[in-house]
């Protein structure tokens, strides 16, 4: 899973997420889409405000325990810099 930040217009963070045909079905495509969202609810409150995320899912993405999802990605989120830094590449 990569995750990608940019400033964004929005005071809430805002979430996309890329699911791309190698992942399997859509009913699997989905359930990962899903499952990243629930983890990115939860982690949500610690995203600085002005601030967009785009998570790529992988293919191990489908396997990974929805603990470990709320880890990476509440990882992701603290990396984030402020509304004026400019995001990592």
């Amino acid at each position: 899973m990569l995750v990608y930040q940019a400033p964004g217009p929005s005071e809430t963070p805002r979430l996309g997420i890329v699911a791309t045909v190698s992942l399997g079905t859509a009913v699997r495509r989905n359930r990962i889409k899903r499952r990243l969202r629930a983890a990115f609810g939860f982690e949500v409150a610690q995203a600085a405000a002005f601030r967009d995320f785009v998570i790529v899912a992988k293919p191990a993405t489908a396997s990974v325990s929805f603990a470990e999802l709320r880890a990476e990605i509440a990882r992701a989120i603290s990396s984030a810099p402020g509304p004026t830094g400019d995001a990592p590449r």
